[in-house]
Parts: structure tokens; C-alpha cells; sequence
């Protein structure tokens, strides 16, 4: 019997996500960004090249996917299945992983990077809010891994916090991730409503003044698009026509956003605005 230690939930804004107050906005623009990204391609050759790890943690997701379904069965989700999207699974592996590893307990790591943030740094298509359960606890069997991912999410169904967020029916898509080291597992929840697909990988980097053509090649197709700084939410000033918009002159870290038309009339259109990937510019 695997013993509970801690839970921790965290989510995402259901239309603009942003840092939670205090919290420090990422601290690395540039080199160290390239860093992160190359520990997370670093991460995923290592645990192709360990076969019998990566089946211990792919047992511990798959049950955790199939109880957070079957608790939102139960609890009458207006909503379809949660679908496992790959790369979510691989940025909440690799933050288990590193929690696993000695990293805080907490949903931003040493460097203030939060779900989201890791979620826009990482995922190159991915248009949408988001929202993250953690979990760990001891006394984990190898034998026994899809057991753990169960316990895992019955624990976490009863604590409020993250019982909505595995139960919100705003989520399509989610990804497990779990990480292990001796006796201890950590299971991370990444949830996400996707608002939108990019049809290619955003690069990680432009040149100012580079068009944002790639942002209109989205299903569905945006009417607006803007790459605003990250320690900044948009508003309708910083939005344009795609086949209009540029990257800023001013080099910098930034995260593109997507705008949809909620409804149009004569004299108004609304928009939904929903957060993509991030780029460094210059």
C-alpha cells in the first residue's frame, strides 16, 4: 500500500493564463531558455535509451489516465474523455522526473516557470489554457505500477483543489507524467482545453520584424494574433490581422496568442483569447 504525502493544484486562466502574484516571471531569456529546452530533448533520449524505466513510468500514467476518466465518468462530466496528447505527457514526465530528482515540490521551479510557462516554452503547436495536479508519495512497487497511477488520482479526488481540476469539463486533453526514484513516485497532471492546434511547430526563435504568418496556419483559423511580453497579458491594442502581424523590434522572450471571434454584430465583435507557444526574439 502506497502511503500519500503531498498534492499540490494549480490552474491556468480559462482565457489568458499568467504567473500567480509573487511569483517571479522567467528568469531566463536566451541562453537560458535554449538550456531548458535542450535538458527536455536531453530527458527524452535518456529514457528511450531505458527501456525498463520508461515502461515503469508509462504503467503509472496509463492507470492514472484511466482513473481520471473514470472519476470524471462517475461524477457526470458533461464532457468527452480526457485524450492523452504525447507531448503534454513528455513535459509532465519530464518535470516529475526532475521533481523525482530533488526539484521543489511546487508547481514553479527554481527558475519561476509554471505549468503554463512550461507548457508554452516546450509544446510548439499547443493553443490553450491549462492546468496542473501534483502528487507524490512513498512505499511505490514497480510491480505494481498502474496500481500507483490509481491511488495517485483517488488521492488527489480528495482534496478539493484538484478534484475540479480533474473534474472541469472546460479540459480536452491531458498528459501524465510520472517520475520514480527508489521507493518514491511523483505523478504530474497536465490538463489542457485546446482552443486550437498550430498545423507546424512555432520556432523558437524569429528575427524582429519576422512575419507571424505561421500563427494564421491553426485549426480552426484565428482572426488575430500578437506576441506579447511575458510578463504581460494582450489586449485588443496588441492583436492584428495575421497576414499584418510582425515580431516586435525589441528583442525578448514572448508568448503568442491566438484571437477567435466569440460573436459579431454590427458595431461590436468579441473575441476569445487564448495563449500558444512561446518565441525568443532577436
Amino acid at each position: 500500500m502506497m502511503r500519500r504525502r503531498q498534492v499540490l493544484a494549480g490552474l491556468g486562466g480559462a482565457v489568458l493564463s499568467g504567473l500567480l502574484p509573487g511569483m517571479p516571471v522567467w528568469a531566463a531569456p536566451g541562453d537560458g531558455v535554449a538550456a531548458y529546452r535542450a535538458s527536455f530533448e536531453a530527458f527524452r533520449k535518456e529514457l528511450a535509451a531505458d527501456p525498463d524505466r520508461a515502461e515503469v513510468l508509462s504503467g503509472v500514467e496509463a492507470g492514472a489516465l484511466a482513473r481520471t476518466n473514470f472519476q470524471r465518468r462517475r461524477e457526470g462530466v458533461n464532457a468527452a474523455p480526457l485524450k492523452r496528447e504525447e507531448m503534454l505527457a513528455w513535459i509532465a514526465r519530464h518535470y516529475a522526473s526532475a521533481i523525482a530528482a530533488g526539484a521543489p515540490f511546487d508547481h514553479h521551479d527554481r527558475e519561476g516557470r509554471g505549468p503554463a510557462e512550461r507548457i508554452a516554452l516546450l509544446h510548439r503547436r499547443l493553443v490553450g489554457a491549462s492546468g496542473e495536479n501534483l502528487f507524490t508519495a512513498n512505499q511505490f512497487r514497480r510491480g505494481n505500477a498502474m496500481g500507483a497511477g490509481r491511488f495517485a488520482v483517488d488521492s488527489l479526488m480528495e482534496s478539493p483543489g484538484h478534484r475540479r481540476n480533474i473534474l472541469d469539463s472546460r479540459w480536452t486533453h491531458c498528459g501524465m507524467g510520472a517520475g520514480v526514484r527508489g521507493d518514491e513516485m511523483v505523478l504530474v497532471q497536465l490538463f489542457s482545453a485546446h482552443s486550437a492546434l498550430l498545423a507546424r511547430d512555432l520556432p523558437t526563435t524569429l528575427p524582429p520584424g519576422a512575419p507571424l504568418s505561421l500563427l494564421a496556419d491553426a485549426n480552426p483559423r484565428p482572426a488575430l494574433v500578437a506576441l506579447v511580453p511575458l510578463e504581460e497579458e494582450p489586449g485588443l491594442g496588441d492583436l492584428s490581422s495575421p497576414a499584418e502581424a510582425t515580431a516586435p523590434t525589441r528583442p525578448g522572450l514572448y508568448r503568442s496568442h491566438l484571437a477567435f471571434v466569440e460573436s459579431s454584430g454590427k458595431t461590436r465583435t468579441s473575441y476569445f483569447i487564448h495563449p500558444g507557444p512561446a518565441v525568443q526574439v532577436g
